[in-house]
This record gives C-alpha cells, sequence and structure tokens, in this order.
C-alpha cells in the first residue's frame, strides 16, 4: 500500500479526472476559453506525476514490468510529464494555427 491518507487520495483522483476533462474539453473549440481550459487541465495534472514517478516508478527507468517493480518504470510517466509541460505552455496553439492553413 502507499503511504498516503484518503484525503490525498481524493484530491489526487480530483486533479486527475478534472484535468483530464479539462484537456479534453479544450480540444474541442478554438477560442480562448478552450486554450485556457487546455492549460488548466493539464497544470492540474503536473503535480500528480512526479508523485507517481516518487512514490511507485522510481527505481527502475525502463517502462518494462519486472519482478521488483511490477508497475513497471518510469519513463512513460516522464514522458507525460513533459508532454503536459509542453501542452501547459502551448495551449491549443498548434491547433488554430493548423486550421488557418
Amino acid at each position: 500500500m502507499l503511504p498516503i491518507s484518503c484525503t490525498e487520495v481524493v484530491l489526487v483522483s480530483l486533479a486527475k479526472t478534472c484535468g483530464a476533462l479539462l484537456v479534453l474539453a479544450g480540444g474541442f473549440g478554438k477560442t480562448r476559453i478552450f486554450d485556457l481550459a487546455t492549460r488548466i487541465g493539464t497544470l492540474m495534472n503536473v503535480p500528480v506525476i512526479p508523485g507517481a514517478i516518487w512514490m511507485v516508478h522510481l527505481g527502475r527507468w525502463n517502462f518494462v514490468p519486472s519482478e521488483t517493480y511490477l508497475m513497471g518504470g518510469m519513463e512513460f510517466q516522464a514522458v507525460l510529464l513533459l508532454v503536459m509541460l509542453f501542452m501547459a505552455q502551448v495551449g491549443n496553439r498548434f491547433q488554430k494555427e493548423a486550421s488557418a492553413a
């Protein structure tokens, strides 16, 4: 079991769920509000990912599960963190540029 309280579990699950819904909703529009939804959604997920890396995946880089690391390594989580930081920086800008062309 992970050494976190029920309150932390609820906060993490709310951040991941609400953040994912905001990122999904942000992909459906081209206005500033959809861009803001994408940025807020990714920023809600950013603090959760280092916690997952630290508490579950830290000892192994490769994402393939092994006998000692049943949940796999931290490679995929590191990529997710970088993608979330990128999306927080650019928002829906690439969607706007692609539709204008």
